[in-house]
């Protein structure tokens, strides 16, 4: 199969070779500029040996993603490269009966493409999100069809297509205002007020249509899960109710999914969601009562001082990504220690917190740095005794360390020291 030809340069070669999936448009040396944004190229190292597939875009600092190694590949075309693809991808998340992320860009050889499988009272939808040229021009004609192809597609299937993340702009492609369908099924009343399936138990209602990233942040769940084990290996206080405080709550995954754990050992508790949109809040108010669980809604932008009474028992500090890139770093790394100084004033003697940051270009290691000023600055010392990272679902490439972005710090308030 013809297919448009670049060449690296030859001092270039060894990043790649390493397994990293990205070219930078100044390793290339050879450039036939006839091809489409986005369009299928052929990679060859300065000898003119096949080294991958994968698509370019020579409007993009990065200017080529790889999707296949395989020489083998060369003679299949994009639909059947993007059906195997999502057949492997399926296949490792084979164990997830409820709703998961079923393909994570280059985790899963799809540079830019993201879908989540969301179980819903409205059917299976799933959503999927584009933020390169490449997964635009090669992916997305092909994706309906290779989901039928896979048997994907059922009578109660809807695809959702997200093309608002601002990051699309790099590629040069246009940033949407909300996301649209694909495909919508017989049985979709309103994706704004959707009842999702996180696990056996628990349902939390979102929008899937307005609603942050894909709708939901299901890459915390394997943390969640380990937190909800943690908290029944130890022996809290019956006589009092045990007060939760979700900092950056959106529509409570943490919140509801603590708190149920809680009442399932038999304690009362509060669960306090702070957060600076009044509509997810609105959305946590439902989810808690639809779990029987004492809801104190705080509306406000969380880096201002807290309007919030009282200790907490436990706390969750998740925020969004406070560093957008390398030169946000020094501002967003003193907003992870001022939210983290916040949450360790009002920690009750004894109680837990959990840390986190999804900023990429915040290491684990200044993470650390961050809850140790934190620490520093309130006279208070924590003891971190477990951490966690994305869910399993989200999986890591060791070649390619841009896939690592969330972290979590778990530890208990010294009330000794």
């Amino acid at each position: 199969m013809k297919r448009v030809i670049w060449s690296l340069k030859k001092k270039e070669e060894r990043r790649f070779r390493q397994g990293h999936p990205w070219v930078f448009g100044n390793e290339l040396g050879q450039v036939d500029e006839l091809i489409q944004v986005g369009g299928e190229v052929e990679l060859r190292d300065s000898h003119g040996n096949f080294l991958a597939l994968g698509y370019g875009n020579r409007k993009s600092l990065i200017s080529f993603r790889a999707w296949s190694r395989s020489s083998e590949d060369r003679e299949k075309n994009a639909f059947d490269l993007i059906v195997s693809r999502l057949q492997a991808a399926m296949l490792y998340r084979s164990r997830s009966k409820f709703s998961c992320r079923v393909v994570f860009g280059e985790a899963d050889a799809l540079p830019g493409f993201v879908m989540d499988r969301y179980l819903t009272n409205q059917g299976v939808v799933y959503v999927a999100q584009v933020t390169t040229a490449g997964a635009e021009s090669l992916i997305l004609p092909n994706l309906l069809e290779a989901m039928k192809a896979l048997d994907w597609i059922k009578d109660d299937t809807s695809v959702l297509l997200d093309q608002t993340a601002r990051i699309r702009e790099l590629e040069g492609l246009e940033v949407k205002e909300e996301k649209s369908y694909l495909l919508k099924s017989g049985k979709v009343t309103d994706l704004q007020s959707a009842w999702v399936q996180l696990n056996e138990k628990i349902k939390l209602k979102v929008d899937l249509i307005h609603g942050q990233k894909t709708g939901l942040f299901l890459d915390q769940q394997d943390t969640i899960e380990r937190m909800m084990e943690l908290i029944s290996k130890r022996s809290w206080d019956k006589s009092k109710t045990i007060r939760i405080l979700d900092v950056c709550s959106y529509v409570g995954a943490w919140g509801v999914q603590l708190a149920s754990a809680f009442k399932a050992l038999g304690y009362s508790v509060e669960w306090t969601a702070l957060d600076a949109s009044e509509k997810a809040l609105a959305f946590a108010r439902e989810n808690a009562d639809a779990n029987e669980i004492d809801f104190v809604p705080v509306c406000q932008d969380v880096m201002e001082p807290w309007s919030v009474e009282g200790a907490f028992d436990l706390i969750v500090v998740d925020p969004p990504a406070l560093i957008k890139s390398k030169k946000h770093h020094s501002q967003g790394k003193r907003a992870y220690q001022a939210l983290n100084k916040k949450a360790l004033s009002v920690l009750e003697n004894g109680g837990w917190m959990v840390s986190c940051s999804c900023s990429f270009h915040l290491s684990e290691w200044e993470l650390r740095e961050a809850l140790s000023v934190a620490e520093m600055e309130t006279g208070r010392s924590m003891r971190w005794f477990a951490r966690g990272s994305q869910s399993y679902d989200h999986p890591l490439r060791s070649t390619f360390p841009e896939g690592l972005y969330l972290k979590s710090w778990i530890g208990e308030l010294d009330a000794n020291l």
